[in-house]
């Protein structure tokens, strides 16, 4: 399911997908499900940490929001 809404940045309709789930929230289902034990999770819990402090990326590990790239991009397109 899809939803529209208006850009914050330029106040343009754009249309935005399905709620997503976070990194993290993936790396604990890791455990829940039986897929990694307890002691990886931990480890990738930590290291997703840390890389998410060094980049800035948010919890879905997507960079943050710019306007001056939003707006470099919509001038090449």
């Amino acid at each position: 399911m899809t939803t529209s809404t208006l850009c914050p940045c330029c106040n343009e309709p754009m249309v935005q997908g399905a709620g997503g789930v976070s990194v993290r929230a993936t790396i604990l289902a890791l455990n829940r499900f039986g897929i990694a034990p307890a002691n990886e999770v931990k480890f990738l819990e930590r290291t997703w940490t840390k890389h998410r402090r060094e980049t800035g990326v948010d919890l879905n590990g997507k960079p943050p929001h710019s306007r001056a790239m939003h707006v470099a991009a919509k001038a090449g397109a």
